[in-house]
């Protein structure tokens, strides 16, 4: 950078024209580097706050979905031929559908997907998130992963059973 400008605004900002003048100046400086700092502080939030938005979103949605008319019965073949892209870092099969959650005497309309807790964690940051017991008890116990509002909305916690109506008439 040359020193032109560095001198310039020295001469000016240490003129003899008056008190004004130099409180303009100043004034100036403090306004112009009070809005740089204002800028650079909120682009970097935002830009820590996409990147952490990105993480959370793509992390549990997935990037890719093959779905077909019927149910995907070879799913592991499938997985090995999908793996094989380098640029795929992981597979995983899930299920999904709508249905009703139920539990002492109240309910609520849910969007439920299936998954293979084994393989879940590979693929998304889920387990991540799990604050009472584990996705690796859900292969033993037959479990449901609920949030926290609606947990507190139905009244029940770890261990309580949950009736769950499904739009396919399967329970």
């Amino acid at each position: 950078m040359s020193s032109l400008p560095i001198f310039l605004g020295y001469k000016y900002f240490r003129s003899k024209k008056g008190a004004f003048a130099s409180f303009t100046s100043v004034m100036a400086i403090a306004g112009l580097s009070l809005g740089v700092a204002a800028l650079v502080i909120v682009l970097s939030v935002m830009n820590g706050f996409e990147r952490e938005l990105q993480t959370r979103i793509l992390g549990v949605v997935p990037q890719l979905i093959i779905k077909n008319d019927a149910n995907i019965q070879d799913y592991d073949e499938l997985i090995s031929q999908l793996t094989q892209f380098e640029d795929v870092v992981s597979a995983t099969p899930y299920i999904e559908t709508q249905g009703l959650l139920s539990a002492n005497n109240r309910a609520r309309g849910v969007f439920l997907t299936g998954i293979m807790p084994d393989l879940e964690s590979s693929i998304s940051i889920l387990p991540k998130h799990v604050y009472s017991g584990s996705l690796e008890k859900l292969n033993s116990t037959g479990g449901i992963v609920i949030g926290a509002w609606l947990s507190r909305y139905l009244g029940v916690d770890l261990g309580d059973s949950i009736s769950i109506t499904t739009t396919n008439l399967r329970t």
